[in-house]
């Protein structure tokens, strides 16, 4: 038997079988490793053709990586030097020479939102989801289940799997499969704010998907971690600022730490 849902849209009402296996534990560090390569090579150039087809917008450039020696990597035009407060990454921006330097320091968790919520504007996870081994379930009264109706090809787009049952005199939502970047907990808060009419549009909920899939402030970061966050970040366009608004970088060139210090009149 098979009952009407959201918009003509089916719901089994019988529970689907749960998996045997339960799925490995995700991390949000663990995400950010091996993603870009230690080296960059540049491509090998084909020779001119009269007849070239047509080409695709070119994707962004991966920085190259070096080891630099004494704790310190260059990630494109920066050197990653260490992190700070476990939040802050502390970068030097080389372009200008050694003398001429500037410093920058920049928040992880608020680069990490950037990237994630670029990828998900791009469709970068579209038609991904991670089956949960028991559902999430949320009794709703009549205004929550019109924002899910609202929000629900939103949500599915996003990679949650959602299922109505009648219970009694009310409706139950049950939640079967969430996106990859939220472990069970954050699906769970985001689905509840969705249902409290926290999310207006679909860019809050790109922007809160982000802010709960990103590596927060105080997470310790192994170098490699770092470095591959800083490469993500500087492939990311609009990467000033977080989706909140917040910025995701700082920056003091020689003149402005001479201020700072009174070394100018």
């Amino acid at each position: 038997m098979e009952r009407k849902g959201f918009r003509g849209t089916r719901f089994p009402t019988s529970p689907p079988p749960h998996p045997s296996t339960k799925p490995p534990k995700r991390s949000r560090l663990r995400s950010l490793r091996r993603q870009v390569p230690l080296r960059y090579r540049k491509p090998r150039r084909t020779p001119p053709c009269s007849h070239q087809p047509p080409t695709r917008p070119s994707e962004p450039e991966q920085p190259e990586i070096e080891q630099l020696g004494e704790g310190q990597v260059r990630v494109g035009p920066y050197v990653y030097m260490g992190q700070i407060g476990g939040t802050y990454l502390l970068l030097r921006d080389i372009r200008n020479g050694r003398d001429n330097a500037s410093l920058l320091i920049l928040d992880q968790h608020a680069a990490h939102e950037r990237v994630l919520v670029s990828r998900i504007e791009a469709g970068g996870f579209s038609g991904m989801s991670q089956p949960l081994v028991l559902p999430l379930e949320y009794t709703l009264h009549p205004a929550e289940r019109e924002r899910i109706q609202e929000f629900h090809e939103s949500l599915s787009a996003l990679g949650f799997e959602l299922a109505l049952r009648e219970q009694g005199a009310g409706t139950v939502l049950e939640v079967r499969a969430v996106p990859p970047l939220l472990e069970r907990a954050a699906a769970g808060e985001f689905i509840r704010e969705v249902l409290a009419g926290r999310k207006e549009d679909l860019h809050s909920l790109w922007a809160t998907m982000a802010c709960k899939a990103a590596i927060k402030a105080g997470d310790a970061l192994a170098p490699d971690e770092a470095v591959n966050l800083i490469a993500q970040w500087l492939m990311t366009e609009n990467r000033q600022f977080c989706p909140h608004g917040r910025p995701c970088v700082l920056q003091w060139g020689t003149s402005d730490l001479d201020k700072m210090f009174k070394r100018m009149g």
